[in-house]
This record gives structure tokens, C-alpha cells and sequence, in this order.
């Protein structure tokens, strides 16, 4: 088990992938925070630090991709790890979020859940 300080933040409206990442995460005592909208994590950040976002694209109200270009322009939250885990393989999102410094972006039916959550453990890990 890893003691991890900071949480992660899910920002994911898919309920039953949300609460599958929160158990998964949960059993290697990764902290979690989770909503369901931007609007939400906006909320959430104003009073934590995550370790790292777990950003869905297509969210309702703000899109991921608005919240993602929100936070790189805040100096506070441009260099915090974010994961992009979303329905579109569109190029156009895909080169849009490298652009906004994604750490990985993946296609929800390209990956396993225990694909994506390795590669949240190994940038967890790497910031001990």
C-alpha cells in the first residue's frame, strides 16, 4: 500500500466507470475526491490540492475541454498531472488536450479500467 497525500480528482459523469475508478483507487489507499461536472471540481479546487485529474471530455454544462484550458491559464493548476479519459478519439480533442499539457489521453473503449488506473499509479508514485 502507498500513502498518497493529496487526492485524486475524478471528474467523470459516467456514474459506474466514477464509482468502479473510486473502488479501485480506494483499495491502494489512493485518496479520491469525485463529481460529476466541471462546474463541480471548480468547487473542489478552490479548497484542494489534487495530485492529479481524471477529466472526462464530455461533461454537462462546462465540457472537459473548457475546464482543461481553465486551469492551464490559472498559474496554480498548469503543471498539475491530468489524465483525459474519453469517448471521442476525435484528433482534433486528442491534439487539443497534448496541446493543454495532458500527461495521456485515452479512448474509453480502446483501455481497460486497469490499464488507466496503472498508469494513475505510476504518476502518483513518481511524485513521492
Amino acid at each position: 500500500m502507498v500513502d498518497i497525500q493529496k487526492p485524486v480528482l475524478i471528474i467523470e459523469d459516467e456514474l459506474g466507470l466514477l464509482n468502479a475508478v473510486r473502488i479501485k483507487l480506494a483499495k491502494e489507499n489512493f485518496p479520491v475526491l469525485a463529481c460529476t461536472t466541471a462546474e463541480n471540481a471548480e468547487e473542489i479546487m478552490k479548497d484542494t490540492q489534487p495530485a492529479l485529474i481524471w477529466l472526462d471530455l464530455f461533461l454537462p454544462g462546462m465540457s472537459g475541454l473548457e475546464f482543461l484550458r481553465k486551469i492551464r491559464n490559472d498559474k496554480k493548476w498548469e503543471k498539475l498531472p491530468v489524465i483525459v479519459v474519453s469517448n471521442s478519439g476525435s484528433p482534433e480533442k486528442i491534439r487539443e488536450s497534448r496541446e493543454l499539457g495532458v500527461d495521456t489521453y485515452f479512448v474509453k473503449a480502446d483501455w481497460r479500467l486497469e490499464e488507466i488506473i496503472e498508469v494513475v499509479r505510476t504518476i502518483l508514485l513518481s511524485q513521492k
